[in-house]
């Protein structure tokens, strides 16, 4: 959203930016202060309680529901007349309703998939993995409903996503899918000495949705020779009984969560790129390990089927499946030209993308077609 915001800014079509996140963590969007209107209150503190493990279930469903109604409640109070007011699932139904009654258009955004499938495929994955899944809060649902209903469209970054909506019988022509772009300024091949260690890299957090524990059984699967699997991002409630079962699979590397430019260098080291996610609305990660030269293999149930061209710069492969991961990683292993040739095909993927431009550009096409009536 930042990066869409930055780019309606420099075009000439952004009115304001909403968000809460405090000021000071705005300074490096590229959005001009007099458009930014930030609620941080309980969005601040709330983040402070996670990161330190102090939010527990029940406190964390009513701060959300406290947190969703001020938020709205603060930008409904602020809101101008707009032609479109596109604001994200879960937070913006009564500044949606109030732009719609000012003549404006009103897009909800959803980063997930449809939150009733989020929540049915989570607890499903929960009973598979013998891990406790906190259901969906129930008033959280009903609200996100509401917004899927009042809007005038619901955008989704990826063809899974949209899937999911048309299955619970929102009706195609309400539905808008563009893929992500990423910053090709700030993601892309840099020069590291070589190891010869073929090395798998996966980046998001250590959680049940992103399906680590399929990814770590995958590797040790495959026990390739001379290779490591490195984990990067931060622990979830789950992470600990996720990871126990591998905890004695040789050549696993946990970093925590990494700056950018760490991250990017663990990508530079690195084999090839996976997002063994269960449930996934694109995944930003994906265009960001290409961009920087890494063949991905990704589940069909992220925006991998949207950017990989199965074979060519990736492998899409089925949810819940060590053993078709196992397969890509020995496959690519034990061909190192077609490694070497998949990481130029994903430099080119990422290269014809065009960035957050593009997808600002598509966006606009998008409004345009809305506003027009169309």
């Amino acid at each position: 959203m930042f990066c869409l915001a930055s780019c309606l800014s420099r075009s000439g079509h952004l009115a304001k930016l909403f968000c809460a996140y405090p000021g000071f963590k705005m300074r490096r969007e590229n959005v001009p202060a007099g458009m930014i209107c930030s609620f941080p209150w309980l969005r601040t503190p709330y983040m402070a309680l996670l990161r330190y493990g102090l939010m527990f279930p029940r406190l964390e469903r009513a701060w959300n529901r406290l947190d969703s109604a001020a938020y709205a409640e603060f930008v409904a109070k602020r809101l101008e007349a707009t032609d479109v007011f596109h604001g994200l699932s879960g937070h913006n139904l009564k500044p949606g309703l109030l732009a719609k009654e000012r003549g404006g258009s009103y897009v909800c955004d959803r980063g997930s998939s449809h939150i009733v499938y989020q929540d049915r495929i989570m607890r499903e994955e929960g009973e598979r993995m013998g891990v406790p899944v906190e259901p969906i809060d129930a008033v959280a649902i009903e609200s996100e409903l509401a917004e899927y209903s009042a809007c005038d469209r619901i955008f989704v970054a990826s063809s899974f996503a949209r899937r999911t909506f048309i299955e619970a019988g929102i009706a195609p022509d309400k539905l808008w899918s563009l893929p992500y772009g990423t910053s090709l300024e700030h993601w892309g091949p840099i020069p590291v000495a070589a190891d010869g260690k073929f090395r798998v890299v996966y980046a998001g957090s250590l959680s049940l949705r992103k399906g680590v524990g399929d990814l770590l059984a995958a590797f040790e699967r495959a026990a390739l020779p001379n290779s490591e699997v490195v984990l990067i991002g931060g622990r979830s409630a789950e992470s600990d009984r996720l990871l126990k079962p591998y905890r004695q699979v040789p050549n696993t590397i946990i970093t925590g969560q990494l700056p950018q430019p760490k991250m990017r260098e663990w990508f530079a080291r690195s084999s090839v790129f996976v997002l063994p996610s269960i449930e996934d609305g694109f995944g930003l990660v994906i265009m960001e390990a290409q961009a920087c030269g890494l063949p991905v293999i990704a589940t069909v149930n992220t925006g991998g089927p949207d950017v990989i061209d199965d074979g060519r710069n990736g492998f899409v492969v089925p949810i819940r499946s060590p053993d078709a991961i196992a397969e890509k990683l020995a496959f690519l292993y034990a061909n190192p030209d077609q490694l070497r040739a998949m990481r130029e095909e994903s430099l080119l993927t990422a290269k014809n993308s065009r960035g957050w431009d593009a997808f600002a550009q598509g966006m606009l096409e998008l409004y345009g077609e809305l506003r027009n009536g169309s």
